[in-house]
């Protein structure tokens, strides 16, 4: 009888480590080595960042804290994991990214150039069956060589491109949307009054919107 205690007492250890070992990976990051923007010699002279930020700064997925940044040129995450520079392998368990500031970046598809994409955008508010998101966008020049002594070379680089926004209804596909009254107005036809009754220009800031989504949302 002890010895059939031992037995039991000892498979419930083994079971115990086994549950524990599967919930530390469950939290763990999975990325690859990425050396940022310094993929070649010459990205040296290029001005402007790839990044929302080039410093890494903290958030968290879930419970996990870790420093991350995000490469808006190419759509990417980095976090940092014993000083290396990993990216963020996309998927369901690694968003939403909630940064210190409360932006919260996810991943979503959209619709995108005549066709969708799936990739990062930030969650401007969201309420019961209404989401608006935005995109953000970096633009790449190349280096321009002088042709001529009254000319002088341009150095490549990376500027901010124009931000896109989206509305998801009751999880439904996202629709590209412009923030103004008369836009809502039309995807919520029934609600015109309370829309217009939000005290602002017909563009609306981050406040208005809130205001607004409050007003359409179920």
């Amino acid at each position: 009888m002890i010895f059939l205690n031992r037995n039991v007492f000892f498979l419930a250890l083994v079971f115990c480590s086994i549950l524990q070992t599967k919930a530390q990976k469950s939290v763990q990051l999975v990325g690859q080595a990425n050396s940022g923007i310094k993929e070649a010699p010459e990205a040296e002279s290029i001005k402007g960042s790839q990044f929302l930020d080039d410093k890494f700064v903290n958030g968290k997925i879930g419970n996990l804290n870790k420093a991350f940044r995000y490469n808006i040129f190419k759509d990417q995450v980095e976090y940092l994991e014993n000083g290396q520079a990993l990216v963020l392998i996309p998927s369901v368990e690694n968003s939403p990214i909630v940064f210190r500031d409360n932006s919260i970046l996810v991943q979503k598809t959209f619709p995108w150039k005549g066709g969708t994409a799936t990739g990062y955008v930030f969650q401007l508010y969201e309420k019961d069956n209404v989401g608006v998101y935005m995109k953000k966008s970096k633009k790449f020049m190349p280096a321009v060589k002088a042709v001529s002594t009254l000319e002088r070379d341009m150095a490549a680089s990376y500027s901010d491109g124009s931000d896109t926004y989206f509305i998801q209804i009751n999880n439904d596909d996202l629709k590209e949307i412009s923030l103004t009254k008369k836009k809502f107005v039309e995807l919520f036809p029934d609600k015109k009054d309370e829309i217009n009754a939000v005290k602002s220009s017909n563009k609306l800031d981050l406040q208005s919107l809130k205001q607004v989504v409050d007003v359409v949302a179920k």
